[in-house]
């Protein structure tokens, strides 16, 4: 429902038959939670962002944000580079 604000924004279920890949080869940046495509993207480097800590972000292959505000300040970048 919030994301009816932002008419670039897609919320996709895991289970479809649309490749993840052709969704990045769209993106611009990219909001995950703890999802082995936020490294995807970031190999492609495709600006990332984070929800939660993930089992690649110890290697220092996605920041990681210490705090909310952080994590809001690193949203804001984000949707100046999407939008």
């Amino acid at each position: 429902k919030a994301t009816k604000n932002f008419d670039n924004v897609e919320i996709r279920k895991p289970f479809n038959n649309i490749s993840s890949y052709s969704i990045l080869k769209l993106s611009n940046g990219v909001l995950t939670y703890n999802s082995t495509i936020g490294l995807e993207a970031r190999i492609l480097k495709i600006p990332v962002l984070e929800a939660a800590e993930t089992h690649y972000s110890r290697n220092k292959a996605i920041e990681i944000v210490e705090n909310r505000q952080e994590w809001e300040i690193n949203l804001k970048k984000l949707r100046q580079v999407v939008f």
